[in-house]
């Protein structure tokens, strides 16, 4: 039976591909990749030639099969298209299904975004949560990150240009003073690591500092969640000032960190409470 080898490919630099990354590569008849064209161009770095297939979020389910056939005969490479495989494209679930049929699973480590944003953030990285890309709608997006910003980890996650500085913009809006390290282009030429507050790195996107070009890996540390607070008297206070329940709801999230749609709920309860009485 042939092993599978996931195999960690640079994320800009070529420089990055190990030695023992290209031997796998050049050694293994074939290699299931996220984009074909991509690794054809990695592969004609070095001479490899092996096959490719290509396998994606939209034929991972029809292509495991074959694939698994393919490694009853030799051992396969998996490659993603750039980085380490696994961690934000389909590929688990050819290793899972690697696993269930009884062959043996090899890493060939390497590059990874994640990681290296990490190590150059000045963050402490126990713990930390990958969060994959931000979320697309504002409303999502606004949910995301109460879950993240009051829990105390430090959080990784992409963006994409077109959509990186709304993402900023709402986290500022949420608490501009969450510390915040943006990394464009890792190791590619226009590199840039930028660290600052939400605020601070808004404001550097507003104004051309940090171009909304490239590749976006962004670092973030939360605080710990607030297990005293009075939630009651927050709102009450809120109500009392002549805030309606939309807005009391959102300054006591900015202030706490708790969810902003049952603080809405609660201060609803808590006006027809007051109006009752």
């Amino acid at each position: 039976m042939g092993t599978l080898f996931v195999v960690a490919t640079p994320i800009g630099n070529l420089s990055d591909l190990s030695d023992r990354a290209r031997e796998v590569l050049r050694h293994c008849p074939t290699i299931v990749a996220e984009d074909t064209r991509r690794t054809r161009q990695l592969l004609a770095s070095f001479g490899g030639s092996a096959r490719l297939i290509s396998l994606t979020e939209h034929n991972v389910s029809r292509r495991i099969g074959p694939i698994l056939e393919m490694l009853g005969e030799g051992d396969v490479a998996l490659v993603s298209d750039a980085g380490t495989p696994a961690i934000s494209d389909p590929g688990y679930q050819l290793v899972e299904a690697a696993h269930q049929a009884g062959h043996t699973v090899r890493p060939i480590p390497g590059p990874s975004a994640v990681i290296a944003a990490l190590s150059v953030a000045g963050l402490p990285a126990t713990p930390f949560t990958f969060l994959g890309y931000a979320p697309r709608s504002a409303g999502e997006l606004s949910r995301w990150i109460d879950r993240w910003r009051r829990s105390g980890q430090t959080v990784v996650f992409f963006d994409a240009p077109g959509r990186i500085t709304r993402t900023i913009s709402a986290i500022a809006e949420v608490d501009g003073t969450i510390q915040l390290v943006v990394c464009r282009e890792l190791t590619k030429l226009f590199e840039q690591n930028v660290r600052a507050s939400a605020a601070e790195i808004l404001t550097c996107f507003e104004n051309g500092t940090i171009p909304e070009k490239g590749e976006f890996v962004i670092v973030a540390r939360s605080v710990p969640p607030d297990d005293d607070v009075d939630v009651d008297t927050l709102l009450r206070s809120r109500l009392a000032a002549a805030e309606g329940p939309n807005q009391a709801a959102k300054s006591v999230a900015a202030e706490t960190g708790l969810s902003k749609s049952d603080l809405y709920r609660r201060a609803l309860e808590l006006r027809a409470e007051d109006q009752s009485g």
